[in-house]
């Protein structure tokens, strides 16, 4: 588990790897990834949610994950869901990101994070319509995106380094 303990700025988002769609153009299953990017660190963390976006799911997921200093808090940059409403209150410095008024300017941005989904989804293949039978499925996959995004990023051969990785 990564922890972001005195960072500066995290970016979180969600974003939905993987639907199913009948012959009525109806979604029947949804599997959503909530994650945060530590701007400073670039260190990433993932969670599967399934279809709970609500505010308690987000709630657990920064209280395990981004630790806020009294007296320092820690600059979160979201985009609109109304799940993240609780931040201000909970001691994080929030900034919103409206995507109808474009994607940031400057450091007020999610763009770090955008451009990981979007890789993500390259290496898993998410965006060929992939259905899972379970979440736990989907958590192998994103699990594997991820390491061949980590192996890419930092030009590690995979077979030699694989023990190093996995501590």
């Amino acid at each position: 588990m990564i922890r972001f303990f005195n960072s500066p700025a995290v970016e979180v988002d969600e974003t939905l790897v993987t639907h199913l769609v009948n012959g009525r153009g109806v979604y029947e299953s949804q599997c959503w990834v909530l994650g945060a990017i530590d701007r400073s660190t670039k260190e990433f963390v993932l969670e599967v949610v399934g279809n709970n976006r609500s505010q308690e799911k987000f709630k657990e997921f920064f209280a395990k994950h981004i630790n806020t200093a009294i007296g320092n808090p820690t600059r979160v940059y979201t985009d609109g869901h109304r799940s993240y409403e609780f931040l201000s209150d909970a001691g994080y410095f929030h900034r919103r990101i409206t995507h109808e008024r474009g994607f940031g300017v400057g450091v007020n941005t999610t763009n770090r994070l955008e451009s990981f989904w979007s890789t993500l989804k390259r290496f898993g293949n998410f965006n060929k319509g992939v259905t899972f039978s379970s979440i736990s499925d989907v958590e192998s996959a994103v699990s594997e995106a991820s390491w061949r995004i980590l192996c890419n990023q930092q030009d590690i051969n995979p077979a030699v380094d694989l023990s190093r990785i996995i501590k």
